[in-house]
């Protein structure tokens, strides 16, 4: 997912997002729903997994996954 996140087509794409949604709030929604959400989900699962074996010290995965991404 890193590669896809440093990648040029999706900085272009975040770049288009972010300047028309202001115009098209619709489209902020369905990035968000359909590339973010689904990522932090992913990555949250990851690290309770993690926290549950003992690999990680990780209180709130939540939150770990959401620092992580940004």
């Amino acid at each position: 997912m890193l590669k896809v996140l440093r990648s040029e087509k999706y900085t272009k794409l975040l770049r288009l997002v972010m300047g028309e949604s202001g115009r098209f709030p619709e489209l902020s929604e369905l990035y968000a729903k359909h590339s973010i959400r689904p990522f932090l989900r992913t990555l949250e699962e990851y690290f309770s997994i993690k926290a549950d074996s003992g690999e990680l010290n990780i209180k709130d995965p939540a939150l770990a996954a959401q620092q992580y991404l940004a």
